[in-house]
């Protein structure tokens, strides 16, 4: 397995997310990723709701 610097997994990771939004407005479906706020759902239409808040 190739290993990846910082900069690199970054990238990486930017990559993956930007590709997880679109293939979620195809599917018209959400993603959900974790924010300082808690566990977030994004949907197509850019609304954001959090689904359980970190206290």
């Amino acid at each position: 397995m190739e290993r990846y610097n910082a900069e690199g997994m970054n990238k990486l990771l930017k990559m993956n997310t930007e590709r997880a939004r679109i293939m979620a407005k195809t599917n018209d479906t959400y993603i959900v990723y974790s924010s300082e706020d808690g566990i977030v759902r994004e949907y197509p239409n850019g609304e954001k709701v959090v689904v359980n808040v970190k206290k």
